[in-house]
């Protein structure tokens, strides 16, 4: 079973439930079409916001989610859309895990 994080934004947090993103692991579509129905989401955690300390505060996140036997961490789609720290996150966290720049397509079903 493969167990999986999904790292949000935190502004977008503050008005959006992550049902997009929870809808589409639990059917398997979008950036989870590849995971088996019995991988588990262990993790929905928004990131730290926008500062300066963002990488540095999301390497020290990762490291829990190390411990609790993490192999994949999908950024969600708010993050690749919003975030100045997008490369950074993915170039940093690739040390460790399997790292996804999305969860899923926009509602008006462009990709993301």
């Amino acid at each position: 079973m493969k167990k999986i994080a999904i790292l949000r934004c935190f502004k977008v947090s503050k008005k959006c439930t992550g049902s997009s993103c929870k809808k589409a692991f639990k059917n398997k579509t979008a950036s989870f079409n590849d995971y088996e129905h019995n991988s588990e989401m262990v993790m929905d955690i928004p990131c730290t916001g926008c500062s300066t300390d963002s990488l540095k505060e999301i390497i020290i996140s990762a490291k829990k989610f190390k411990k609790q036997g993490v192999e994949s961490i999908h950024l969600s789609t708010c993050i690749k859309l919003n975030c100045a720290y997008y490369d950074e996150f993915i170039e940093e966290l690739s040390n460790d895990f399997l790292v996804v720049g999305y969860t899923h397509a926009l509602k008006n079903n462009k990709k993301a």
